[in-house]
């Protein structure tokens, strides 16, 4: 099993794709008893969709299904792993695991699958109902448990095997254009190949490009921005000179000395005479629906550009609603979206189990209420503690206002006060939150790990050092729970990532009252399921 790092606000089953439905009622506890589980699966090719299935499948004659029958070639039920993170330190990204599809080829039935590569990245639909008999469940009652993608598909002499991985859009690519060199706003010769920045959210004292040495016309952003708060000379601000429409209307522009004059249409500035170095203070983009005045909204932004769709930002609802900024000159989209969740201390992102885009920040799980509560007869074996939790901290450090530039010396013009020659001196300011009563109870607490600054706001970053601190100062454990068939009217699918449980086991001093903890990571196969309960 996978164990990553834990989430936000419940999300009951909403990890897994499938609706929540809360707590089963006793006749859908006394169903859930009875009735074992059917898995189908749809594999979409250029030609047909290939249906298969673990238990078999028919249409009744009065089910209007599209896809009459399901063989049972599928050697065993999908296996399916998922984890979210709980520490800063610890990626940001939530870990889908799909494991492989087994399907059953003696005959030569599916043969269609195999072969080349055109199988690889095609959809791959999961679901599961009742497995019922004489008369088969209607294929209405199926829930979608997951939308994936082949891997590959590999045949053998009997059974056909094929890895699946997240349906969703890859972000591996670069996140970044690169200059044609070829003059004008695709930068001088020099330039050629090299990446075209871009700025997402407010960032300050960014070292722009250079793309038009000859006319002095710098760039911050592949496309429009929202605005330039200032311009520098090695800290001297500039006098802002208006705003153009387009590209060519500043290369025609007159910008006299000690001044700026920015085309936000396309993300460019001009500067009236020859720099020492220029650094500038800015909104970035406003591509898919305007400036993100918060870091979930920009988060969508950043999927948005990435994907080249439309990413709602009501998937990051469960972010802090602050204004955050960072600059990407390289690197994939995933990596700058670890970036700046890494920023928010706990919060974390990534798909469901249909590809949806997802995101949530960690809660500590005794502030959320009871949740389910799992008590013995729901387990198929005794609770399990596992390694993996950190000392508590006594203190929490986050960073706002990080400069993408350090100027310090010389760098500076004399003329710069010694307020400003510290602010430029330092990579980021820093909030803290401390308690030192956590040392002398705990005498391993550790001093936690700085949370780089993605945050403009000084408050708000006090804001999420208190937070960590409340939520890191409390010794936290781990346990794995195997639930039983079921789990006594509860299946797995009842279960959401980050969803807080009340686990009971009378054997255990920890958890003989109860204890409330939150789902951090989910392994299922079939009906049989894993989970570990953090907190």
């Amino acid at each position: 099993m996978m164990f990553g790092p834990v989430a936000a606000a419940p999300i009951a089953a909403f990890a897994f794709g499938i609706t929540a439905t809360g707590p089963a009622t006793s006749a859908t506890a006394e169903t859930a008893r009875t009735e074992p589980s059917v898995w189908l699966v749809e594999i979409v090719t250029d030609s047909a969709t290939v249906a298969v299935s673990d238990r078999g499948w028919l249409k009744e004659p009065s089910d209007t299904a599209p896809i009459s029958r399901y063989p049972p070639r599928l050697l065993e039920p999908p296996a399916i792993e998922l984890s979210i993170p709980v520490y800063p330190s610890q990626e940001r990204r939530t870990l889908i695991s799909a494991g492989e599809l087994r399907i059953a080829n003696g005959d030569g039935g599916v043969n269609s699958l195999t072969g080349d590569w055109t199988v690889a990245g095609r959809a791959v639909t999961i679901y599961r109902a009742p497995h019922r008999r004489p008369v088969h469940a209607p294929r209405s009652t199926f829930e979608r448990v997951a939308t994936l993608k082949t891997a590959a598909a590999f045949g053998g002499t009997s059974i056909l095997r094929m890895p699946l991985q997240s349906g969703a859009k890859n972000l591996n690519d670069s996140a970044c254009g690169t200059y044609t060199g070829a003059g004008g706003s695709n930068g001088d010769a020099a330039l050629a190949g090299a990446n075209i920045p871009r700025l997402f959210g407010l960032v300050r004292n960014i070292v722009p490009v250079q793309v038009e040495a000859g006319k002095l016309i710098y760039q911050l952003h592949d496309g429009a921005i929202s605005q330039v708060l200032v311009v520098r000379d090695a800290g001297v601000a500039l006098v802002p000179g208006g705003d153009v429409a387009s590209y060519a209307a500043l290369q025609s522009a007159t910008v006299a000395a000690g001044t700026f004059q920015t085309c936000l249409a396309t993300g460019h500035f001009r500067v009236g005479a020859v720099p020492v170095r220029l650094t500038a203070d800015a909104r970035g983009s406003t591509a898919f629906g305007g400036y993100p005045a918060t870091a979930g909204a920009l988060a969508a932004q950043i999927l948005s550009v990435s994907t080249g769709t439309t990413v709602s930002s009501t998937a990051f609802a469960a972010w802090r609603t602050a204004e955050a900024g960072i600059v990407v000159r390289g690197g994939t989209a995933a990596e700058a979206l670890d970036r700046l969740a890494a920023g928010l201390g706990t919060a974390w992102w990534g798909t469901d189990t249909n590809g949806n885009w997802i995101g949530g920040a960690v809660t500590a799980p005794e502030t959320l209420g009871t949740g389910i509560s799992i008590r013995e007869s729901m387990l198929a074996a005794a609770p399990e503690e596992v390694a993996g939790a950190l000392p508590p901290w006594w203190r929490a450090r986050v960073g706002y206002q990080r400069l993408d530039l350090v100027q310090s010396g010389a760098d500076l013009v004399t003329s710069v006060s010694a307020a400003d020659r510290d602010y430029y001196g330092r990579l980021q300011r820093t909030a803290v939150a401390s308690d030192t009563t956590v040392q002398s109870a705990y005498p391993l607490a550790v001093d936690g790990e700085e949370v780089p600054g993605v945050l403009d706001s000084a408050g708000e970053a006090a804001a999420v050092a208190a937070d960590l601190l409340s939520l890191f100062k409390v010794p936290r454990r781990s346990w794995l729970v195997r639930l039983g068939p079921n789990a006594g009217g509860l299946p797995w699918w009842q279960f959401g990532l980050g969803m807080p449980v009340r686990l009971t086991w009378k054997y255990a001093s920890a958890l003989a009252s109860g204890r409330t903890l939150l789902v951090r990571s989910i392994s299922v196969r079939g009906d049989d399921a894993e989970l570990e309960l953090w907190g």
